[in-house]
């Protein structure tokens, strides 16, 4: 028996080994974005627009994988173990992430550049599908009620510390070397940079134990032969609410996390030093709020699903107030609406994926949360730009992303006074 300060090492040792997959996946999202007109000089040939529409069909590739990956990994994480697929998700991204870094480009290997490219940004995406579900789980399974919530909040942290530290890594190699240097070879230093950094976080990962309540169900053969099957058959109404929520704050992040410095520059001529600045201070500020908030905000029941109905309602409020300092071009004021938003982001963003990962019992946990954040993500990230462009020209107002972000929020509202209903019900039938 672990004594208390024992104890709490463990649980901070298992939530920094959780968050370690997201920081690395979302570092590399930002350099390969941040870097793609490097990447596309050196795999196509062609005008520059050919190029860089080659390589951003690259990067969405990873997106395509995500779905596929979480869904078969998350079967043998139910079946086989968290540990085990744990390790297999953060290896294949370690080596991906590296493995770009090393590819011969165009000039020297012809066409086989670009399926290399290809093949590295599929395997990426195959084991994110997997890595943040079952880091959301493991990290539930493990910590004691009290700290749920705080864990699953430094890990989505980990997704913006990766976001901001692959701005930093790739600003960093802009200042070291001169441009001809880096189409040359200073573009590889931070994919290189990054799959190390992986593998020490692999093996970092080998001293992890099963979740307890998991490994004693594995040894008395209590797993599902297809956990799947059984989500899909008995836990639609779980699935369909944890899509519902997702898609809320889904949407609300791609906007305001990922979409701004576009939408500023773009529609409201913001030059791009001043956008990207206010999109670091958005990414950085979240990334902060969401390690404070999580020690501060409990567990309880009652509590986390009233945090959540809140927060989605004041992420109403916040959108259009942000909106209106964007049309109103007052930095001042954007820059404190964001961080207001911000603020109700941490709380219902971790709070929304606690929920979900309570939604399914543990037979099936991995791989309910696996296959309810990826449908969710894969029709946030296609949608959101899409209907925000055509409201935008339809309404003809630029407050049509914050219109379209309230009734999102409105049905996520629904999916979360859904849940304590559902899941007394569930109770009582004995599915949870």
């Amino acid at each position: 028996m672990m004594d208390t300060k024992n104890k709490s090492f463990h649980d901070l040792k298992i939530i920094a080994l959780s968050s370690v997959g997201g920081i690395i996946e979302f570092y590399d999202f930002s350099i390969f974005i941040l870097l793609s007109p490097y990447i596309a000089q050196n795999f196509f040939t062609g005008s520059e627009f050919l190029r860089l529409m080659e390589t951003y069909s690259i990067f969405a590739i990873g997106y395509i994988a995500r779905p596929i990956g979480g869904t078969i990994l998350a079967h043998f994480g139910d079946k086989r173990g968290r540990k085990t697929i744990f390790l297999l998700s953060i290896f294949s991204m370690a080596f991906a992430t590296l493995f770009i870094g090393l590819i011969p480009n165009y000039n020297s290997i012809g066409v086989l550049a670009p399926i290399l490219l290809i093949i590295t940004r599929f395997v990426q995406g195959f084991a994110l599908g997997a890595e943040i579900p079952g880091a959301f789980t493991f990290v539930y399974e493990h910590m004691p009620p009290t700290k749920k919530f705080l864990g699953i909040a430094i890990i989505i942290s980990g997704i913006y510390f990766g976001i901001a530290l692959g701005s930093f890594i790739s600003m960093l190699v802009g200042n070291f070397f001169s441009t001809i240097q880096i189409e040359s070879f200073g573009w590889r230093i931070p994919f290189i940079f990054g799959g190390f950094l992986a593998f020490v976080g692999f093996f970092m990962r080998f001293g992890m134990t099963e979740p307890p309540e998991f490994a004693a169900l594995k040894k008395e053969g209590g797993t599902h032969k297809v956990p799947l099957f059984e989500v899909v058959k008995n836990h639609k109404l779980s699935f369909l609410i944890g899509v519902v929520l997702t898609t809320a704050f889904g949407t609300v992040m791609v906007f305001f996390y990922s979409l701004l410095p576009s939408y500023l520059i773009t529609k409201f001529n913001y030059d791009h030093l001043r956008a990207f600045r206010i999109s670091t201070y958005n990414t950085l500020s979240l990334a902060l709020l969401l390690i404070i908030l999580g020690f501060i905000c409990t567990r309880g029941k009652n509590k986390l699903f009233t945090m959540l109905s809140i927060s989605m309602l004041a992420i109403v409020g916040c959108s259009a107030l942000v909106m209106y300092s964007i049309i109103e071009m007052n930095s001042s004021n954007l820059l404190f609406y964001l961080l207001l938003l911000s603020i109700f982001v941490a709380v219902g963003n971790p709070a929304y994926n606690l929920a979900i990962t309570e939604l399914f019992p543990i037979k099936i946990r991995y791989s309910g949360v696996a296959t309810t954040l990826n449908v969710a993500n894969a029709i946030v990230g296609g949608a959101t730009p899409l209907a925000i462009t055509w409201l935008s020209y339809k309404m003809a107002t630029p407050f049509a992303p914050a219109y379209y972000i309230a009734v999102i929020c409105i049905a996520g509202v629904i999916a979360a006074l859904l849940i304590p209903i559902h899941m007394k019900n569930c109770a009582k039938k004995g599915s949870l």
